[in-house]
């Protein structure tokens, strides 16, 4: 029953998000990882930038607290 649950919920979220961007926009998001230039230029950045946070210490890195701003809760 859990398996049938969490694969609904999963088609509902997904199918709902492709609706909201769009399937064409997705679909040439899809098609772009075809072509031969994407996985040659534009993941070389990407691999970049993991890799300068790889020489520091990745786990301080990725938990940088975000600063919302201040919090108005109507006081």
């Amino acid at each position: 029953m859990e398996i049938i649950i969490s694969t609904s919920v999963f088609l509902i979220i997904t199918v709902s998000v492709y609706a909201k961007v769009g399937f064409i926009n997705i679909l040439d998001s899809y098609r772009l990882w075809l072509q031969d230039g994407y996985w040659v230029n534009y993941n070389i950045v990407e691999a970049g930038a993991w890799a300068d946070l790889a020489k520091g210490d990745l786990a301080v890195t990725c938990n940088y607290p975000i600063d919302l701003g201040p919090t108005y809760l109507g006081f």
